[in-house]
């Protein structure tokens, strides 16, 4: 995502992989990731319960908080 974000997980657990790095976080959990690394992953750890995730961009009014896969 080429802004920064803060996200705190509201439900479940989760993995994710940022940078290279695998980090796994659960219900109240709190992370940063940078603005232009290279979010590889997020996927839910549990086949039975959801995981609700929220999550503040930095960034202007109107500007894009993703790059689109490259297919």
């Amino acid at each position: 995502h080429p802004c920064p974000l803060f996200a705190y997980v509201l439900e479940g657990e989760l993995e994710s992989v940022f940078e290279g790095q695998t980090f796994h976080y659960k219900m109240g959990d709190s992370f940063y990731e940078k603005a232009n690394g290279l979010h590889e992953s997020m996927k839910n750890l549990s086949k039975t319960q959801s995981a609700k995730l929220l999550i503040f961009y930095i960034s202007e009014k109107g500007a894009t908080t993703y790059v689109p896969e490259k297919n």
